[in-house]
C-alpha cells in the first residue's frame, strides 16, 4: 500500500477537486491542518512547544540497557518511570552528525555544541548518551526538570486513544489540527523556567518482561524564548507552537 502527502492551502480550489477525484474512485484520505506562526506570535508566548521536523532514529527507552526507577511509576503501564542512567543507544541506528534529533521512543538529543549553549538555561539537565557497552557518545539527552500541570480544557488539537485505565496519563496524541496547549496561569509560578515537560504523556506505555522490551510514553517539551533562539539557530529542523496562559478569571 502506498501513501502520498499533498500540501495545499485549506481554501485552495485544487483541494476540493482532489477530494472529489478521490471520492469518485473510492479512495480514502486523511486531512491535517498545519498553521504557520510568525515571529510576533512566538515572541509574545510565555512558552512554546518544541517540534523536531526530522525523522526519528534509533530505539531509546530501556531497549539497550537504560535503567529506570519504577517506584513511583504506574504499576500497570509504567508511565512515570524515572530514568536513572544515561540513555543507551545503538550507535549504528542514530545520526553521525547534525544538531538535534529524536529517538523512536521520543527522547530528545542534541549535539555537544548545542548542549554547551543550553547549559546555562534553567529547568533542564543535559546527560551524555552512551552505547550499550557504556561508551560515551557525542549526543546529549535533553531532560526537562520542571513539569507543567495538566493542560486546560481549552487546549486545541489533543486526542486520546486507549489511555491506561489505572493512571490515565498516557494515550495522548496530536489530532488533525496542530496541538496548541493552554494552561491556567494561576497554576504556574510567576517566573518560568526555560524548559518544561508536559504532565500528559504522548504515545502508549507498555511494561513487558523482559524489561528491555518495555516502552514508555514521553511528554512534550516546552521552552522559553531563550531556548527557542538557541535551538532555532542550531537547526532548521525545529519548529515552535505558542503556548497560551489563561487568566484565572477566564
Amino acid at each position: 500500500m502506498n501513501f502520498y502527502t499533498v500540501k495545499l492551502a485549506p481554501d485552495a480550489a485544487e483541494l476540493s477537486r482532489l477530494k472529489e477525484e478521490l471520492q469518485s474512485v473510492g479512495l480514502s484520505w486523511t486531512e491535517r491542518l498545519d498553521r504557520k506562526y510568525d515571529a510576533a506570535d512566538l515572541r509574545s508566548a510565555p512558552l512554546v512547544r518544541l517540534i523536531v521536523r526530522r525523522k526519528e532514529e534509533g530505539y531509546g527507552g530501556p531497549t539497550y540497557g537504560t535503567t529506570y526507577d519504577l517506584a513511583e511509576a504506574c504499576p500497570t503501564c509504567g508511565t512515570g518511570a524515572i530514568q536513572t542512567s544515561p540513555l543507551r543507544l545503538d550507535p549504528t541506528q542514530i545520526p553521525e552528525s547534525g544538531a538535534i534529533f529524536e529517538t523512536l521512543d521520543g527522547e530528545l538529543l542534541v549535539s555537544r555544541a548545542v548542549a554547551r549553549e543550553l547549559g546555562g538555561l534553567t529547568g533542564v539537565e543535559l546527560n551524555q548518551a552512551e552505547t550499550a557497552g557504556g561508551g560515551r557518545m557525542d549526543w546529549f539527552q535533553v531532560i526537562p526538570l520542571a513539569h507543567m500541570p495538566r493542560m486546560a480544557s481549552s487546549t486545541k488539537g489533543l486526542r486520546r486513544w486507549k489511555p491506561c485505565s489505572t493512571c490515565d496519563r498516557d494515550g495522548y496524541f496530536e489530532g488533525t489540527e496542530p496541538l496548541e496547549a493552554a494552561y491556567r496561569a494561576h497554576n504556574l509560578p510567576e517566573e518560568l523556567h526555560d524548559f518544561y515537560s508536559t504532565w500528559e504523556r504522548f504515545g502508549k506505555s507498555v511494561l513487558r518482561a523482559p524489561f528491555h522490551e518495555s516502552s514508555f510514553a514521553n511528554p512534550l517539551i516546552l521552552v522559553s524564548a531563550r531556548a527557542q533562539d538557541i535551538l532555532a539557530a542550531a537547526s532548521k529542523a525545529v519548529e515552535f507552537v505558542p503556548v497560551t496562559l489563561e487568566d484565572s478569571s477566564e
